[in-house]
This record gives structure tokens, C-alpha cells and sequence, in this order.
């Protein structure tokens, strides 16, 4: 493990780490940022390339343990490596990892003749953290895939992998450029379309699992955080569901909806039908 001490930021393999706070360079360049020792360590397991990795000096020796032997790691004394990144670095580590070729709709290994799969579909998800907690939601209750549409916000930005804890990095992840063709084409490929939505006139959660119960192929299509589901890509789906609320209530967050109905549907036995191999998450 190349460990290289550096005594300023002049070195130009730092430019990745530099003023992370608001921006995400990365992405045109074809690299991202996993921030933290639980994010920076499933990024290690996982079968994207890391590319360095960027240490407090506080932090080195819990970390040391852990760090590939063929991935150069920038030590850094920890008040210069807080004013490389732009804020306030407690979490004491970063690693620059590399993207993969962005995945399509037609490469996922699900859906397909007499396969079970859970598919989960974001139109317009513009919060970060919404995006990486819909990849951990996914995850944890063991769908198949994620996919978003155009203008959601980047499920591999330092923000999401934090939030997500990584599970991009594990999760088929697509970002569809458009959505309304994808969708039709999980339909041909034998998925039922499901719209979730808050409005009065859909059919509650329950009857949607019981009614789905052995239904193999689903995927869930959740809208814009604000706006909702818009009506288009209502009119793709073949059923319309809602989680019923108190009065006082008239919508949830959207990660939040996404983990009661994404569980409603294993309980009920549609989907994935995985078990899950621990207890919580």
C-alpha cells in the first residue's frame, strides 16, 4: 500500500477531493466520491475501481488495516486536509472511485421469462439524500434494481453513496435518459407497472399486495418529490396505489413511502420474495 505524506495541496492527484461542498466535478469525469469509513470500505468490496484515497492523518491508523495494498493513499495532516475538501472533515476519509458504463433497462438480469423481480422507479427524484436512501431501501429489502429518471439527482454523489451507505455501489443502478421508453419496456418484458401516489381515488396498499400477491414481475414508480407522480407516467401503469394516511396528513417523504410500500409488497409476497438475512438495517 503506496502510503504518500503530503505537506501541500499542490499535487494534482488531490484535484478530486478539492472544494467537495455543492459541486460534483466527478461526475464529468467519469470518477465519484465515497465520503466515510463504513461508504469508503463497501466501495473497497464492491467491483468498482478505486482510484486513491484521501486520509486524515487522526484518522490513519484505525483505518490502516483496511486499505488495499494497490490503491495510493494521501495522508494529510487533518486541518490541511479539511481545507482541501471545504468543510468541516470529521468523517476523516474519502476514496475517489471510478464509474462504470451506465447501465440500461435492457442489460438488468431482471426482469425475464419466469423470473420473479422487484424493480424500483424514480421519475424525478431531486434530493440527493432521496436518491441514496431509496438505493438503501432497495437494498435492504432486496429489490432487484433501481432506476431514475432524467433530471433526479446523481445516485453516486458524495451525498447519496453517504446517505445510501453504499448500496449504489452493490444495487443495479440505472439513470434512464427516457423514462417513458424504459418503462414500456420493463412492461413488454413482462413487469406490472405500479403507480404510487397520494391521491384518495387509488386502491389502498393492502388490496395492491393482496390483489399482486402472485404476481412475479412488478416495478413500483414513485414521483417527483413536490409534484408527485405526474400523469403521463400514470398512464403507463396498471394499477394505482396509495398508502391510506390520517386526515391531518396528505403525503410522505418519498424514501420514506418507498420503504412502508416497498416492505407492504414482501410481506404481502409480491415481488423479490427474498428473505432478508439479518434482522434491521
Amino acid at each position: 500500500m503506496p502510503v504518500l505524506d503530503l505537506p501541500t495541496l499542490d499535487d494534482p492527484r488531490l484535484d478530486p477531493y478539492r472544494s467537495l461542498r455543492g459541486n460534483n466535478q466527478t461526475r464529468d469525469q467519469g470518477l465519484f466520491i465515497a465520503e466515510g469509513p463504513a461508504v469508503v470500505r463497501r466501495l473497497f468490496d464492491s467491483a468498482f475501481t478505486t482510484r486513491s484515497v484521501l486520509v486524515a492523518d487522526k484518522k490513519y491508523a484505525s483505518l490502516a488495516p483496511h486499505l488495499p495494498n494497490d490503491v495510493d493513499v494521501f495522508r494529510l495532516p487533518h486541518a490541511l486536509a479539511q481545507q482541501l475538501v471545504g468543510y468541516s472533515f470529521h468523517a476523516g476519509v474519502l476514496a475517489c472511485g471510478e464509474r462504470r458504463t451506465r447501465r440500461a433497462v435492457a442489460e438488468l438480469e431482471g426482469p425475464g421469462a419466469g423470473e420473479r423481480a422487484l424493480i424500483l422507479v424514480g421519475t424525478q427524484i431531486t434530493d440527493p439524500e432521496n436518491v441514496g436512501a431509496m438505493t438503501r431501501i432497495a437494498a435492504g429489502f432486496g429489490a432487484d434494481a433501481v432506476v431514475f429518471g432524467p433530471h433526479s439527482a446523481d445516485p453516486f454523489s458524495r451525498r447519496a453513496l453517504r446517505v445510501g451507505i453504499g448500496a449504489a455501489l452493490f444495487v443495479p443502478v440505472v439513470e434512464s435518459d427516457d423514462l417513458e421508453r424504459d418503462l414500456a419496456e420493463l412492461r413488454e418484458r413482462g413487469c406490472t407497472l405500479v403507480a404510487v401516489v397520494a391521491e384518495a381515488n387509488a386502491e389502498p396498499l393492502a388490496q395492491t399486495c393482496r390483489e399482486l400477491a402472485h404476481t412475479p414481475r412488478i416495478a413500483l414508480v414513485f414521483g417527483h418529490e413536490t409534484e408527485g407522480l405526474a400523469p403521463r407516467f400514470q398512464a403507463l401503469c396498471a394499477r394505482r396505489t396509495t398508502i391510506p394516511m390520517a386526515a391531518a396528513a396528505d403525503s410522505l417523504n418519498v424514501a420514506v413511502a418507498t420503504g412502508i410500500v416497498v416492505h407492504a409488497m414482501r410481506e404481502r409476497g409480491a415481488g423479490s420474495g427474498l428473505e432478508p438475512e439479518q434482522p434491521g438495517a
